[in-house]
């Protein structure tokens, strides 16, 4: 993937909904619009073995997922978080120009990205999200369904990498599959891509949860170095304040003097 650095002057080509209109217009115009095209779906968390048992389990998966909503006796049979399975919203459309995947951050949900989502569509891209493991509908790891936990870090990247081949592709039609990761979206998208580099065309990583390599440089002594840059700057920043306040008053005329008349 090629890195491109993109210029700040662009101008943006979406019209945004005014904040101050946005809870109407979303009521009113968003969801309905977003219902009409959305297809939800529940797909098996990733297994935790190697490629081969992910790649038994992934056809499995695929073969079950036509009849997982599928109604059963009158009545639809839906995962739930209590149940197991990782649920997800896909926004298709037939003229596309390509396939927008989005990791959201931590303690975020499919539907808090359906603003962004129709903004997407509406530049003629298919959308397709998942809610990680422990948010939204998805299922989770621990009992208490109000604390969002994970035991292994990889487990996001196993479940991602999973819904891209199983769900995601098969929907793309052959056409290009972006990423947009925020925060610790960010950071799974991170790792997918060193991991599975061929898989999208580009990727935004906006506000990634990611550390700073120090070099070897201890973090205390990388603390220590920061606070006397910080506070080199504020003496500096003040310097140059009191310097170009000097200059200014060196460089005002003097004002004219004036004579006073008392008859």
């Amino acid at each position: 993937m090629k890195k491109t650095v993109l210029k700040e002057n662009n101008s943006c080509r979406m019209q945004c909904i005014a904040e101050e209109n946005l809870e109407q217009e979303m009521d009113s115009q968003v969801e309905p619009f977003l219902k009409q095209v959305q297809i939800c779906g529940w797909m098996e968390v990733a297994p935790e073995g190697g490629e081969s048992q992910e790649r038994d389990a992934a056809s499995a998966d695929s073969t079950s997922q036509k009849s997982e909503n599928a109604p059963k006796d009158g009545v639809a049979q839906r995962k739930t978080a209590k149940t197991g399975g990782l649920y997800y919203e896909l926004y298709p459309q037939e003229t596309q120009k390509g396939t927008i995947v989005i990791s959201y951050g931590f303690t975020e949900s499919c539907l808090k990205y359906h603003e962004l989502i129709y903004y997407f569509y509406l530049q003629g891209y298919q959308v397709a999200i998942m809610d990680h493991r422990g948010h939204g509908k998805s299922m989770r790891e621990v009992e208490d369904h109000t604390i969002v936990h994970i035991g292994l870090f990889s487990r996001y990247v196993k479940d991602l990498h999973r819904f891209v081949k199983t769900v995601v592709k098969p929907m793309a039609k052959d056409l290009p599959l972006y990423l947009y990761a925020h925060s610790m979206g960010g950071c799974i998208g991170a790792f997918y891509l060193e991991q599975y580099p061929e898989d999208f065309a580009k990727a935004v990583l906006n506000a990634p949860m990611l550390g700073v390599n120090l070099g070897g440089v201890p973090s205390w002594a990388a603390r220590v170095i920061l606070k006397c840059s910080e506070a080199m700057e504020r003496i500096v920043c003040s310097h140059r304040a009191l310097l170009i306040r000097k200059s200014l008053f060196r460089t005002r005329p003097a004002a004219p003097k004036r004579a006073m008349i008392i008859i």
